[in-house]
């Protein structure tokens, strides 16, 4: 049973290495260009995704991956901003709270609003992603509205950024 599971890793990892972005359709929403674009088209397409999670339907209630996409999408739309703004790469955000201390360090953020969310993301993770801890309905939708508020001021803050996010029109991201 392992072994197909080593088998199944493997190719997976070969898919990977030997993609050809122009025989394999890329995801709709996210197109190639600037690294700070395809982050922000990436952030916006989490946050689409968490709210597929809360959608009502004859299946709704994916409550933890909806908060944990909203937490991906916060990230990426800052990582994006951090990108555009300060000249940051990839690679500077190998951990997960680098995009929110470096907002509240670089004036994107207010600092405690910084920390804050960097706080909500320790305390989601620690609680209910890596513990017992089972999120509702109410908690998921108000994380959920947090990184569409956060996408939203980020995604108007400047004028490069418009077109570039895949978010409805008049949406409120």
């Amino acid at each position: 049973m392992t072994r197909d599971l080593l088998r199944l890793a493997q190719e997976a990892y070969e898919a990977l290495a030997e993609a050809d972005p122009a025989a394999d359709p890329s995801e709709p929403g996210i197109a190639p260009g600037l690294a700070w674009q395809v982050h922000l088209q990436k952030g916006c397409r989490f946050l689409a995704a968490a709210r597929h999670c809360l959608m009502k339907g004859p299946r709704p209630g994916f409550y933890t991956g909806a908060m944990e996409l909203a937490f991906c999408s916060m990230e990426r739309t800052l990582q994006a901003h951090l990108m555009h703004r300060e000249g940051y790469r990839g690679e500077d955000f190998r951990a997960h709270l680098v995009a929110f201390r470096e907002s509240g360090t670089r004036g994107i953020l207010e600092p405690d609003v910084a920390r804050a969310l960097e706080d909500l993301w320790v305390d989601f993770r620690n609680e209910n992603y890596y513990r017992e801890g089972i999120p509702g309905r109410s908690s998921a939708d108000r994380i959920v509205a947090l990184a569409s508020e956060l996408h939203l001021l980020v995604a108007r803050s400047r004028p490069a950024y418009r077109g570039v996010c895949s978010c409805p029109k008049g949406a409120r991201v």
